[in-house]
């Protein structure tokens, strides 16, 4: 996760703004332990010198798991970019 965090401050200290316009999650399967959610978001980024960047319907997925020690959930892997439209 501090892996992750990190490498996202970084990526994100090129932009002037970043702005989720919509996601739709779709919960594939659940069983109480485990989960697949898809998802589907549109996000639009600004750089610092104005020039705009924007990711319409990117898909990607999530494999989940509830942890015993204190019932949350966690993301186990997130697949990104699996597709664009």
């Amino acid at each position: 996760m501090a892996d992750i965090a990190d490498k996202r401050r970084k990526d994100f200290r090129d932009f002037r703004s970043v702005s989720v316009i919509s996601i739709d999650p779709k919960i594939l399967f659940v069983d109480g332990t485990k989960a697949r959610v898809d998802n589907t978001y549109t996000m639009r980024f600004v750089r610092r010198n104005g020039s705009v960047i924007a990711e319409n319907d990117v898909g990607e997925s999530y494999i989940l798991e509830c942890s015993v020690a204190d019932s949350e959930w966690r993301i186990r892997e997130n697949n990104d970019y699996i597709y664009r439209r």
